[in-house]
């Protein structure tokens, strides 16, 4: 089954509306484009470096270049970097401002509202239990199984990813990390936690 993408104009006015447009953004243009053709709701955008790079014809260097480009220029928001990208197109029709999106399709995870969420989650995470490994041996916090598999550095951050996400994903996106051959991590395991998180799930 083909797929239809609606491009919204308004998204891509705001690039033209830029101070020499052409001169700041350049040839990042053409990714702001492409950003805006694979939005979901809210604007929100998840795309690998790879698709990226084959979509496009460009390198790995101009990629980050040209997201760096477009950032500065406060065209999107990274909300989490690549090689697992997720970003917002600030421009999105409809959109009044950063917070207006629904608790099902937040993406992830900005450093600003870490320390807003604590308060909200602080109950939710104290509670929350995971099972641990195939088998599922006993039970232990899921703060304790984050850190055991993704690291110390993620533990700031699970105050807002439980006060945006259901455990149960956040259970299925760690395990699907710990399921991972080390090999196949691009980046690192907190990266791809971070993609898979995030993902919108797709339903039949």
């Amino acid at each position: 089954m083909s797929e239809s993408h609606f491009l919204p104009i308004h998204a891509l006015d705001a690039a033209f509306a830029l101070p020499n447009a052409v001169a700041s953004l350049g040839r990042a243009l053409w990714l702001f484009v492409t950003l805006v053709r694979h939005a979901g709701y809210g604007g929100t955008v998840i795309r690998t470096q790879d698709r990226l790079i084959e979509e496009l014809g460009i390198t790995e260097n101009d990629l980050t270049a040209w997201l760096e480009r477009l950032s500065t220029a406060g065209l999107i928001r990274v909300q989490s970097p690549l090689p697992y990208l997720v970003c917002r197109i600030r421009s999105w029709p409809g959109s009044k401002g950063e917070s207006r999106v629904s608790a099902s399709n937040a993406m992830a995870f900005p450093e600003r509202r870490i320390e807003k969420s604590n308060s909200n989650a602080g109950n939710t995470l104290s509670g929350s239990k995971a099972m641990v490994g195939k088998g599922g041996v006993g039970e232990r916090d899921l703060r304790e199984l984050a850190r055991e598999v993704l690291g110390p550095d993620i533990e700031a951050e699970l105050p807002a990813i439980l006060a945006r996400h259901p455990e149960d994903r956040i259970r299925r996106a760690i395990d699907r990390v710990q399921n991972t051959p080390r090999e196949k991590i691009r980046k690192s395991r907190v990266a791809l936690f971070r993609y898979l998180v995030s993902r919108p799930t797709h339903h039949p």
